[in-house]
């Protein structure tokens, strides 16, 4: 993040959100890859993140 003067606490907090929501996203995309692969079902664990990422997103989930 490049920090700007005129950058306001508020612009920081609104920052440090996203980064956060985006961190817990692909946290949650590695572990629904990974337990494919362990499980022996890559292509499941790909087909689970197609499906539940944008129904969460569209059903009001994080």
């Amino acid at each position: 993040m490049i920090y700007d003067e005129k950058d306001t606490e508020e612009d920081t907090e609104i920052l440090r959100f996203g980064f956060e929501m985006m961190k817990t996203a692909l946290i949650g995309i590695l572990v629904a890859v990974v337990l494919g692969i362990i499980m022996g079902q890559p292509l499941q664990g790909g087909l689970l993140i197609l499906v539940t990422l944008p129904l969460r997103q569209n059903a009001g989930g994080l």
